[in-house]
């Protein structure tokens, strides 16, 4: 019972965040910006394009619609990434996924091996409705870098970006054999590329001007 009303006043918070007045504007973003992520990432390559996910706007609205890719390398390991472009908070893994679902067994904050000033998120989930367990790693590519919430972080922190409207590619990887195979090395890889491509196309997806 405990649960279920922390559960209710949480969800009744994060009401109340979203629907208090922001203090930026949103930037209009150009969402076929996407679907110049390279098909290549590390050692994997896509084998999904997609491209129906790729829905153009006018401005970010609810952070749902943007690039959705399965990849895979030459042993048959896989992940999903999802890259959408959103007012940072609209989305927040750690208790999105709990809703969906999920068991949250671990949290951690991990530097970028070539970037170490630049952190990501990695959770381990657990399926409650199966015995599946996944590894999703996420971070959101800001426009003075990356930004991800550290462990057990309070809501203020997230609810301050959405406050003051700050825009990010939300990027989200996920698989459930990758760690499992030790594949820990090429995984960094992906996320580091990853990263590298979200910050090479930001400015188109956000259409900021070149200062050419």
């Amino acid at each position: 019972m405990r649960t279920v009303y922390i559960g209710v006043i949480l969800l009744l918070a994060l009401i109340a965040f979203a629907l208090q007045p922001t203090k930026g504007k949103p930037i209009p973003v150009d969402i076929s910006a996407l679907r110049d992520f390279p098909l290549t990432l590390g050692s994997f390559h896509a084998v999904s394009k997609n491209d129906a996910e790729l829905v153009p706007g006018l401005s970010v609205t609810d952070g749902s619609v943007g690039l959705d890719r399965t990849y895979v390398d030459n042993n048959g390991r896989r992940f999903e990434m999802v890259v959408i472009p959103q007012t940072i908070g609209q989305h927040v893994p750690v208790l999105c996924d709990r809703y969906g679902g999920y068991t949250i067994v671990s949290e951690a904050q991990i530097a970028m091996p070539q970037n170490p000033q630049l952190r990501f998120n990695r959770l381990t989930l657990h399926a409650t409705s199966g015995n599946a367990d996944s590894t999703c790693n996420y971070f959101w590519k800001t426009a003075n870098g990356s930004f991800a919430p550290k462990p057990n972080h309070s809501l203020g922190v997230i609810a301050a970006r959405w406050s003051e409207h700050q825009q990010g590619l939300f990027v989200n990887i996920c698989s459930e054999d990758i760690g499992r195979q030790g594949a820990d090395a090429d995984l960094a890889g992906v996320i580091e590329d990853s990263y590298i491509q979200a910050a090479r196309l930001y400015p188109a997806v956000f259409r900021i001007p070149s200062k050419d």
